[in-house]
């Protein structure tokens, strides 16, 4: 029986999120990625559907490269080496709101920070969330700033809503890279990058959650399924990566 505008059925007393489904689906969709431009085609189509229609990816290599990508006019953004995303946003995995908007709040950002960030607001980007996917306490550390143009207020009671949602899909993106990243450059890849291309999308979302350092009954509350099905994505994910912890695949990770 359905409920008319919940998003929810009943079915033999069972009760079936469409919501959820609808977020599978969208990991899914980044796991199926075959090329490096159909991953960020269908990232930044599925960030814009969640509010964020303006994309900055800062990433700084562990021999000192600066990756940038970014759908921001040129006139607007840049150089990327000024962006203090990387300096303000990436000493922890914590989320950082961003933009304009928010300058008031931070009082410790420096005026050429300030000044970088004011600019921003000229391609339209005024308010927005920093998804760090590595710390700086790794070799190699960045992660996501995605922008709205929204005030405070609309972005606080809308879009901002979905930030963990948007840290998951953050995390899967990386690993994404990192494993075409092993493809192109085998001598330097990550060292599990092969063996993440046999997770499935669900794996790939709780080996984003687990790098976290979240629990798994912490995990399954975040993704609203049962502490016994997180343990059996769990032991897959353990199998296919070839650890027998988290402490162990955190380690794995932090030394890619």
């Amino acid at each position: 029986m359905s409920i008319p505008g919940s998003g929810y059925f009943h079915a033999r007393g069972a009760r079936v999120d469409f919501s959820e489904t609808r977020r599978i689906s969208e990991l899914d969709k980044i796991a199926a990625a075959q090329t490096r431009d159909a991953l960020w085609r269908i990232f930044e189509s599925e960030i814009a559907r969640l509010g964020f229609p303006m994309v900055i990816y800062l990433f700084r290599n562990a021999d000192g490269s600066l990756v940038c990508r970014t759908n921001l006019s040129p006139r607007h953004y840049g150089p990327a080496e000024q962006d203090p995303f990387l300096k303000y946003c990436c000493d922890n995995l914590g989320i950082t709101f961003t933009g304009p908007e928010y300058l008031p709040k931070y009082d410790y950002i420096d005026d050429k920070a300030e000044a970088f960030i004011a600019r921003a607001r000229r391609s339209g980007m005024t308010t927005g969330i920093g998804i760090p996917v590595r710390s700086r306490r790794e070799p190699a550390y960045g992660g996501f700033n995605l922008g709205t143009r929204l005030t405070r207020k609309e972005f606080e009671a809308g879009p901002a809503q979905h930030a963990e949602r948007l840290r998951t899909l953050c995390m899967v993106m990386q690993d994404k890279l990192e494993g075409f990243a092993a493809t192109a450059e085998p001598d330097g890849a990550p060292k599990d990058a092969g063996r993440q291309s046999s997770l499935t999308g669900r794996e790939r979302e709780i080996l984003a959650l687990l790098s976290t350092g979240l629990t798994r009954p912490q995990i399954a509350d975040r993704t609203s399924v049962s502490r016994h099905t997180i343990d059996t994505h769990v032991k897959s994910i353990y199998r296919k990566l070839k650890v027998h912890s988290q402490r162990e695949l955190m380690s794995l990770r932090s030394a890619d």
